[in-house]
């Protein structure tokens, strides 16, 4: 099997095509560098890597089935954090007859989270994104995904016409070992970083990281407000850029009682969508169980457990683009009102795209890890 990912020396833009195939209609290209492949991750043995060290994060094999905003985010953020991005299936028919050409249009030129100022070109049928090199497939059949033999192990599926584990195991199929898909679905565990990541057990293939302003967003501060004060009841009105397709107005109420079961039931709210490109704000009016020093709590835990989710801004500023980006709220604490000591309304800004496509690499590095040592410690007993 060969790597489908390797990096280019900066002046050189030559590679060379080891072998081609076409299996079930599917035509990929296996391929190697003029330059080093980055290292194995059999070189890690014994040695458990560190979630934020560069080596760590480039053992892990991603492909994105999907070339939508969305997908082209999470290349991005994979990008800008040394994941390997082995091959982006985009089935859209418009892109077909030239799939390179298109991507490497749709990549460079993003009005809504500003254009992609690494260098970006296309060869044959791969994409190479800052020294980067992705294979490229237009399949629209999920089962022949050359996964397996590409070396693909975490599918990120940005298509999502499905919410049921079923319609998704045609990536396992394919020779993925995980699924992660970017919206709620009806049977899949839904995990939001900084809140219940701790849930996964190793044994899930389909997850959930959904993107929607209320579960990213809102889940966090909502953990720390609870643990910490007790949510009676809590109302939530969502004012949010415009997401794929979604009603103009939605209700978010349940999403949050499936993350943190505790409240289910006890908060319920309104979502507005607008047709801005991105930046989101959310208002969080609660009762509490008792009298509260709420914004210590917030800040503390901005810079303790919630570090890189929750920001915490004291500005009379509203947060600029490239700091929303990055977290999955920013909590506006001169825009809160303290009505009573234990009734509060708190208010948030986030990008409900760009900093979803962040959790998303969080939640693959946090599995990766998770099982990792999982099968060390299995190999050491």
């Amino acid at each position: 099997m060969h790597n489908a990912l390797c990096m280019l020396n900066s002046n050189d833009n030559n590679f060379s095509i080891e072998n081609e195939c076409e299996d079930n209609e599917v035509r990929f290209l296996y391929y190697k560098s003029v330059s080093m492949m980055l290292k194995n991750k059999d070189e890690f043995a014994g040695n458990p890597p560190d979630s934020r060290d560069l080596l760590y994060s480039s053992n892990i094999k991603i492909g994105i089935n999907g070339f939508n905003r969305i997908g082209r985010l999470v290349l991005r953020c994979a990008l800008e954090q040394g994941i390997q991005v082995i091959a982006v299936n985009d089935p859209d028919p418009s892109v077909c007859l030239q799939p390179a050409v298109h991507m490497v249009d749709k990549l460079k030129f993003d009005s809504a989270n500003a254009y992609f100022e690494g260098e970006v070109f296309h060869k044959d049928k791969f994409i190479v994104a800052d020294q980067v090199i992705s294979a490229l497939t237009v399949q629209r059949q999920t089962y022949v995904l050359p996964w397996d033999e590409l070396g693909v192990e975490y599918v990120v599926e940005t298509i999502c016409k499905y919410i049921t584990i079923d319609k998704y195991n045609s990536h396992l199929q394919a020779g993925a070992r995980k699924v992660i898909i970017t919206v709620p679905s009806a049977d899949a565990p839904v995990f939001v970083m900084g809140v219940n990541e701790d849930k996964y057990t190793g044994r899930e293939t389909v997850l959930s990281s959904t993107f929607y302003t209320t579960a990213n967003c809102l889940a966090p501060l909502v953990k720390v407000v609870h643990e910490k004060f007790g949510i009676v009841e809590a109302l939530i009105t969502a004012l949010s850029s415009s997401i794929r397709v979604q009603e103009t107005v939605d209700e978010p109420s349940d999403k949050i009682g499936k993350i943190i079961p505790d409240l289910n039931e006890k908060l319920t709210g309104t979502s507005f969508i607008f047709s801005t490109l991105n930046v989101s704000l959310i208002d969080l009016t609660a009762r509490l169980n008792k009298g509260v020093k709420i914004c210590a709590a917030i800040r503390e835990a901005a810079n303790g457990l919630l570090k890189n989710i929750l920001a915490y801004s004291d500005d009379n500023s509203v947060p600029t683009h490239d700091i929303v980006d990055k977290y999955s709220l920013i909590f506006y604490a001169q825009a809160g009102i303290l009505l009573k000591d234990n009734f509060v309304k708190l208010v948030l800004w986030c990008n409900n795209e760009y900093s979803d496509a962040y959790r998303v690499m969080d939640l693959i590095k946090y599995i990766f890890k998770k099982d990792y040592e999982d099968k060390l410690k299995q190999t050491l007993e």
